[in-house]
C-alpha cells in the first residue's frame, strides 16, 4: 500500500505511535523505513536518492526511535502486544 511512498508511510505509524495500542509495532515499522527507505526486499541497496547526509539524518531518527522503545515499560508492552 505504501511501497516506495516512505514519507507518506511513516506519517501515518507516527499518527499510530500516539496510541499505547500501536506505540509498539509504529515505532518498530518507523525504524525499519529510516533504516531501508524505499528498498526493494528482493534487490537491497542505497537508493540513488539517498546522500550522505539523508542516510545520517535516517540513522538519527531511527536512533531516537530506539531510545523510544526503551521507554516502553514492560505493563505497557504486554497490553500492545
Amino acid at each position: 500500500m505504501y511501497t516506495h511512498k516512505a514519507s507518506e508511510a511513516l506519517k501515518h505509524f507516527n499518527t499510530a505511535r500516539m496510541t499505547s495500542r500501536n506505540k509498539f509495532k509504529a515505532i518498530a515499522h518507523m525504524i525499519d523505513i529510516y533504516l531501508h527507505p524505499d528498498m526493494d526486499p528482493i534487490m537491497p541497496e542505497l537508493p540513488p536518492s539517498m546522500d550522505r547526509d539523508g542516510l545520517l539524518r535516517n540513522l538519527k531518527d531511527a536512533t531516537g526511535l530506539l531510545e523510544e522503545l526503551k521507554m516502553i515499560d514492560e505493563d505497557e508492552l504486554t497490553t500492545m502486544i
